[in-house]
């Protein structure tokens, strides 16, 4: 499931420029720069042939044919049976379509290039279409702006997307608490935009605004959040709940969560690699620090007048570093985080 929602969000891209530590004035670490023409190309300096998630307890095996990068396996408890399987396609060259599938969930991810560069995306998860996606791309045609339209379905792996930067939001205690308690309130539309601003071959920064529509009555709403907490006082919500009663009203909530990242000198592994989709497979070198600062939006149309009520709301900023270890080469093979989970990679010699 990981990577169904991480390619619904994010599209890797490729680079034309061979030199892939021009920002960050290193050298990879002694490595090999790696030359990839345009989207879809996975072509490392070193092949990985394991990854470990300590905290979680899977392996992953990557299996590579003629320099391709085929497939990848993961396993529980470090060589349980496997529990999700990636499977790369290519067509002249370049990732046609991934295949996602474990005890229960499977899926497609299909791309579509203009010349060498992604135009556009879908994803089929469990024979239904959740995501439609355009890409665009910079002046240096790397990827800069990605817009996508999910299906209603898809909502509630969103929060497992955007982590705990808004745990203690409306957002995440409306999508959370209707999972609960089986809400009547319908998900009517959810979009993403996702805009990239680089600096040489890193991305600087990641700017994520999502808006979801929901139809539902305020009656429905004060079963699920404390509205007081976020209206300013009981008074305020016993008014609304008067003027609106049960009338089914939409409401539109909303993020927009920005990311900030720090870089270290060495080549970066996972660059290119599409399976992940996170901001680590699209810079050249590896993340050692992310910064996240944004905030929540509420708007709920009035259905006696045409004010709408709307509040913004910031959420906690957080800052989360990564400390790396590496081989002779230069080469990540241990990043642990700040809650002191480690993942590791073994490399083909």
């Amino acid at each position: 499931m990981t990577g169904l929602l991480a390619m619904a969000m994010m599209v890797s891209c490729g680079k034309d420029d061979p030199t892939p530590n021009q920002s960050a004035g290193g050298n990879g670490g002694g490595n090999t720069p790696q030359v990839i023409t345009g989207d879809g190309v996975y072509n490392p300096s070193a092949q990985i042939l394991f990854s470990r998630d300590e905290l979680n307890g899977y392996s992953h095996q990557w299996v590579w044919t003629d320099g391709k990068l085929v497939s990848i396996a993961e396993d529980g408890q470090y060589g349980a049976q496997a529990r999700e399987v990636v499977h790369f396609n290519y067509s002249n060259g370049r990732v046609s379509s991934i295949i996602f599938s474990d005890e229960q969930l499977n899926g497609t991810l299909s791309l579509v290039y203009a010349n060498e560069y992604i135009q556009s995306f879908s994803l089929v998860y469990n024979g239904m279409t959740v995501v439609n996606a355009s890409v665009e791309h910079n002046s240096a045609n790397k990827v800069s702006h990605v817009s996508a339209t999910a299906d209603a379905s898809f909502i509630e792996n969103l929060m497992q997307f955007l982590g705990n930067g808004f745990g203690d939001t409306i957002l995440s205690e409306m999508l959370l608490s209707s999972s609960t308690h089986q809400s009547k309130m319908s998900f009517n539309s959810l979009t993403f935009d996702i805009d990239f601003v680089w600096n040489g071959n890193n991305v600087d920064y990641s700017v994520l605004s999502a808006e979801c529509e929901i139809g539902f009555t305020l009656s429905e709403l004060s079963e699920l959040v404390d509205l007081s907490s976020y209206l300013g006082s009981s008074d305020a919500v016993s008014l609304l709940m008067l003027m609106y009663g049960d009338t089914e009203i939409p409401i539109t909530i909303g993020i927009c969560d920005t990311v900030e990242y720090t870089y270290d000198n060495h080549t970066n592994p996972l660059q290119g690699l599409m399976s992940q989709m996170t901001i680590a497979t699209l810079s050249a070198n590896n993340t050692t620090e992310e910064y996240s600062h944004g905030s929540v939006i509420f708007s709920a149309q009035n259905p006696l007048t045409s004010s709408p009520i709307s509040f913004d709301r910031p959420v906690p900023e957080s800052t989360t570093t990564y400390t790396i270890q590496y081989n002779g080469n230069g080469l990540p093979i241990a990043v642990t985080d700040d809650t002191e989970n480690t993942v590791e990679y073994e490399y083909k010699q």
